[in-house]
């Protein structure tokens, strides 16, 4: 056994010990940090969004106007098929009017077409990582103390940073801020919109039907006689209706696979801009709206977003002292890039900030 001489001669070990999982004061720092680099940012940009609208755009909104511009492209094909599809069509039946004589008592109707033609409205986007780290350093004899370090990745909600950067820059005289992620936009009535276009589309489809669906009709009405031909056994009439209908299917097959195909076409793209964000609980064809009214407002475009943030704190206790001592810190790196309407950055940088905390 020790001499208790000697464990009576030895100084106290003063231990202190925290769990840096549950201390919150790195991520009150780091959001200290966040708000004054919203703050610096501010000004930073200021002589640039006075009197001007600004869009605090992450890249969320950023993708969006890169996808609206293929919409675009995409639908205006579309259109252009089914305008050309209908004049396919067209010309198909003025050639096969001018070559056969209507026959009495035909009558061609598009009432089992008219779900087809119908032109409607359609309405139609980082894991945490956490590293420990801990290291015991003290003096000895009777300035021994214990020191606790630790360290972990913090995390700063990306529109608590937005919000607090349109803050800042109504403070510095913008005359509007828009976070994405609260603007609610109305459908443009635009020829040139998303919504004109849709409608050219479907307005488009609508004549290239009517414009087939005497084709298709008249495929029907031989198929309905060489069938009442085949059962009088008339031969002539079969051989002469059943040459008919051969040329007509010839005729009528380049229209309607392409018919076809375009409104599958159609049909799937408005499926998918319908469909709805779980996380986000906003469908795409909403998100392309919002891109559109936010571009025609032809504002300023600052994207700004939390690139990195972290914290850590020390714990210490020596026999000088009766409470543990405590120092925390959270620090914030943030990306920024002013953006013209095209995309070309004006001015771009990285700011970074760090708070501390001594208890």
């Amino acid at each position: 056994m020790a001499d208790t001489n000697e464990l009576a001669a030895r100084p106290l070990e003063g231990k202190a010990t925290a769990d840096v999982q549950r201390r919150f004061e790195p991520d009150l720092l780091s959001y200290r940090s966040a708000a004054a680099l919203a703050a610096a940012l501010a000004n930073k940009v200021k002589d640039k969004v006075v009197g001007h609208e600004v869009v605090i755009a992450d890249m969320a909104v950023l993708v969006d106007f890169a996808n609206l511009e293929a919409l675009y492209v995409e639908l205006d094909e579309m259109a252009n098929d089914f305008t050309a599809l209908a004049d396919l069509a067209d010309a198909a039946v003025q050639r096969r009017r001018a070559a056969t004589p209507p026959t009495k008592g035909a009558v061609v109707s598009l009432e089992t077409f008219a779900p087809l033609v119908a032109v409607t409205e359609a309405t139609p986007a980082l894991a945490a990582l956490s590293t420990g780290v801990s290291t015991a350093l003290g003096l000895v004899s009777l300035f021994r103390q214990d020191v606790e370090f630790g360290g972990r990745q913090t995390t700063v909600d990306p529109l608590t940073f937005e919000l607090a950067l349109a803050g800042a820059l109504i403070d510095k005289g913008a005359k509007r801020v828009v976070a994405v992620d609260f603007e609610v936009a109305a459908a443009s009535n635009s020829a040139q919109s998303l919504r004109g276009r849709l409608h050219a589309v479907h307005t488009a489809r609508a004549k290239a039907w009517t414009a087939v669906a005497p084709l298709v009709t008249t495929v029907a009405k031989f198929e309905v006689e060489l069938d009442q031909a085949s059962r009088a056994k008339k031969q002539d009439e079969v051989n002469r209706l059943t040459g008919d209908l051969a040329q007509l299917r010839r005729e009528v097959q380049p229209l309607a696979d392409p018919m076809s195909r375009l409104d599958s076409r159609l049909s799937d793209l408005e499926k998918k801009a319908m469909s709805v964000d779980e996380k986000t609980g906003i469908s795409l064809f909403a998100r392309w709206m919002r891109a559109e009214a936010i571009r025609e407002r032809n504002p300023i475009y600052l994207h700004a977003t939390v690139a990195s943030s972290g914290g850590g704190f020390q714990v210490a206790r020596s026999l000088w002292r009766t409470k543990a001592k405590v120092k925390s810190s959270g620090g914030v790196v943030v990306r920024w890039a002013l953006l013209a309407t095209s995309g070309e950055i004006a001015n771009a940088g990285m700011l970074d900030a760090t708070e501390e905390l001594e208890m």
